[in-house]
């Protein structure tokens, strides 16, 4: 029998095997954190939007219910079931049936201003 130098049909396919399993691998992990880089993008531009709506509806002191499409989200708010309390949906029209930030504003009243008295209010 004659001994030749290289690789045998069996180890070529088990190595291509395993290098096809790699390849897989690190595809689908890519495509997995594409999307979560994707949700953590909605998340943050849908709390913007969240901060920047609470702020405009609490400076209204009998702000009613409503709902906007605003880019890619589609926002609605309206009364809570606390008094005085704001809640603020926001879903994304690609997933519309999980919101993205749903928040709940308790408006708190104004502090009363105190005169001060005493060596520290000079």
């Amino acid at each position: 029998m004659v001994k030749r130098n290289g690789f045998g049909l069996v180890e070529v396919i088990v190595a291509m095997t395993l290098l096809a399993v790699g390849v897989v691998s690190v595809a689908a992990s890519a495509a997995f954190a594409s999307r979560m880089l994707r949700i953590s993008e909605d998340r943050e531009a849908a709390s913007r939007i969240a901060s920047a709506l609470i702020d405009s509806l609490t400076a209204v002191h009998d702000a009613a219910g409503g709902e906007r499409d605003m880019g890619r989200f589609h926002v609605s708010w309206g009364a809570s079931s606390m008094p005085g309390s704001l809640r603020v949906t926001i879903t994304s029209r690609e997933l519309p049936l999980v919101p993205v930030v749903l928040v709940e504003s308790v408006a708190m009243p104004p502090l009363p201003l105190v005169p001060c008295a005493g060596p520290l209010c000079e």
